[in-house]
């Protein structure tokens, strides 16, 4: 075919696009606008709803510094080449949107929707809510908080291919009627696709986070788990939970192919991490710091196989500076097969780590074992090593709220590399285990057809004015 042809087939590809982007436009949202405007720069709307029941494929709301009432419904859909953008566009946290029964309500198979900057509050019920087989919806440098009594502050459920980005999840509501102290900071049921990277999720109830109801294909990487209130009796983030039968459907497990990796978990006040039924379950790289009720723990779910297989907790760093460390690996109901232990580090800073964990387990349950000893050195007592990509403060504080975390988790993948240079000894006082492959490499190495979840499809782009 000669370059004519080639050029001439193609231009009906080059109008079609220029076509679809001259066609996209930006809708105004002001605090000084209103519902009959036509949603120009001179002449905006006065809220989220009324222009995103006007957008089309493409088109920007760009919403102006101010406070807008919550509530309302959201249906629109945008394509994967074009999505409908909500932005704050005089920067982040500068649009706020407060009120309502649910503050901002996607549903309807709403898709492709990206929303920016906005900070989102006190609701009287969950703050945000996505279902009705709603997806591929981002929430980018968001904070979302104080949601209403019994509310979440996220909650999605029948819902497919979310993503969360540096954003800010805190204060759901009080629980009415239970021990446990409020609900969930993130409440994610049946979903499948779901991202959860670089976020502050902090002051939350009981569970601050869990993934349940048949969850799939969810992963929680590089945010920072802080504050659970004092109260709680349920480890910080489930990985699966207990969900109604008619909830949970055909699904044999409460969650499948999880991924827990990077995140800094600090201060559980009944534990960092529960697995309930869960299958394929990798818990790696990640720092737990000064938490009580042990680090991991095995639990019951409502998965009709009563069970939890194929779980990894590899490469992860386990930190006491107060010299209370409790038994970091639990069991306390249902079956669990084939639980990888492998190249981990824990410091009770100077404090005998006792018992070893897992030593109280039938051998034939734990798939890899510790087959070495070291421990880090006294300067790790206060706070987690450096690395060259990003160097912590001098202590560990506890992230402030309303803030970005004050700094990121992304050092815990060269953990394993940092405690095996140490080559140390401390007879009890902090100790690494791990055990390599037959084939040589590293346990990690086992996880990487994980990796392939990790990046979301992201066709939003920087908002501009």
């Amino acid at each position: 075919m000669s370059r004519q042809n080639v050029f001439f087939l193609s231009l009906p590809v080059v109008f079609s696009a220029l076509s679809a982007s001259a066609a996209a436009a930006d809708l105004y949202v002001a605090p000084n606008g209103r519902s009959g405007n036509a949603g120009t720069s001179a002449a905006p709307f006065d809220r989220i709803t009324t222009a995103l029941n006007r957008a089309r494929p493409g088109d920007r709301v760009l919403v102006r510094a101010g406070t807008y009432p919550g509530g309302g419904w959201i249906s629109a859909s945008g394509t994967a080449a074009a999505p409908i953008r909500v932005v704050s566009v005089d920067g982040p946290r500068r649009a706020v949107i407060a009120g309502g029964s649910e503050t901002l309500r996607i549903g309807d198979a709403a898709s492709y929707l990206s929303f920016e900057g906005l900070e989102l509050r006190n609701s009287t019920n969950n703050l945000i809510h996505i279902d009705g087989g709603s997806h591929h919806i981002w929430l980018r440098d968001v904070y979302a908080h104080h949601a209403g009594v019994d509310g979440d502050v996220l909650k999605v459920n029948q819902a497919r291919s979310i993503y969360l980005e540096r954003s800010e999840f805190a204060f759901p509501g009080v629980r009415t009627g239970s021990e446990n102290p409020s609900q969930e900071c993130i409440d994610f049921v049946d979903v499948d696709d779901i991202v959860v990277r670089d976020s502050y999720i902090h002051d939350g109830g009981n569970s601050m986070m869990y993934a349940k109801g048949g969850a799939q294909g969810v992963v929680f990487e590089n945010n920072v788990i802080a504050g659970q209130r004092a109260g709680a009796i349920d480890p910080m983030v489930g990985l699966g939970a207990s969900t109604d039968s008619s909830l949970l459907g055909d699904a044999q497990f409460e969650a499948i192919d999880i991924v827990f990796r990077n995140n800094v978990v600090i201060g559980g006040v009944a534990g960092a991490v529960g697995v309930y039924d869960g299958q394929n379950v990798v818990i790696a790289n990640n720092l737990f710091l000064n938490n009580n009720g042990g680090v991991v723990e095995f639990r019951a779910g409502s998965g009709p196989l009563e069970r939890s297989e194929d779980v990894s907790f590899v490469n992860n760093l386990v930190v006491d500076t107060r010299g209370r460390m409790s038994t970091v690996l639990r069991r306390s109901s249902h079956g669990l097969n084939a639980f990888v232990v492998s190249h981990n580090l824990f410091w009770n800073n100077g404090q005998a780590v006792l018992p070893r964990p897992c030593s109280t387990w039938p051998r034939s349950l734990v798939t890899s074992w510790p087959t070495r000893a070291s421990a880090h050195p006294r300067r790790w007592a206060t706070a987690p090593p450096s690395s060259p990509r990003s160097s912590p403060p001098p202590t560990a504080p506890r992230p402030r709220r309303g803030s970005t975390p004050p700094w990121r988790p992304s050092w815990c993948s060269t953990t394993s590399a940092a405690c095996a240079a140490t080559g140390a000894t401390t007879g009890g006082r902090g100790s690494s285990e791990g055990s390599g492959r037959a084939d040589g490499r590293r346990g990690d190495d086992a996880h990487a057809r994980h990796r392939r979840r990790v990046t979301a499809p992201t066709p939003v782009t920087d908002a501009g004015g």
